[in-house]
């Protein structure tokens, strides 16, 4: 075993090393705000359950628009223990997969990635962002805190 002296004198092994060097990284996970599109509008394209396309403009969609977007998701599942599950008091969202959207709201006209990488990363230079999915919290919907599932 690789047994080295701390700084007390005593012998620790790697991993024991390892686990108080990671217990001394301090780091923000996350940070939230508010975001306001530069653009007066922004556009949602969404494939609905019967193949076709239907369209959305925010602001002003409607009540029934938002209906048939919740019609087109999917119940969206999260990461515990490498499998992919479903639990409402955990987390109560719908989903639409990358290749059943498209939207006019670019995150690169945004500050965003700017705001991320100065709070979170300060030492990167190239941050970016990468379209996963789009879910979707409707009245009542929300997202306990976690730690994510690495993918």
């Amino acid at each position: 075993h690789d047994l080295q002296k701390d700084s007390a004198g005593d012998e620790k092994p790697f991993y024991k090393r390892l686990g108080d060097l990671a217990a001394s990284i301090t780091s923000r996970f996350t940070f939230g705000g508010h975001l306001s599109p530069a653009v007066s509008e922004v556009r949602l394209v969404f494939k609905k359950r019967d193949g076709e396309w239907s369209e959305i403009v925010f602001p002003g969609a409607s009540e029934d628009e938002m209906k048939e977007l919740a019609s087109a998701c999917s119940v969206a599942s999260f990461g515990l223990d490498e499998k992919q599950v479903t639990d409402k008091s955990y987390r109560d969202a719908m989903k639409l997969d990358p290749d059943c959207f498209a939207t006019t709201f670019q995150l690169s006209s945004t500050s965003v990635l700017g705001e991320v990488a100065m709070t979170m990363v300060p030492d990167v230079s190239n941050l970016r962002a990468e379209l996963y999915k789009l879910n979707i919290y409707g009245p009542g919907g929300h997202f306990k805190a976690h730690v994510d599932t690495p993918r």
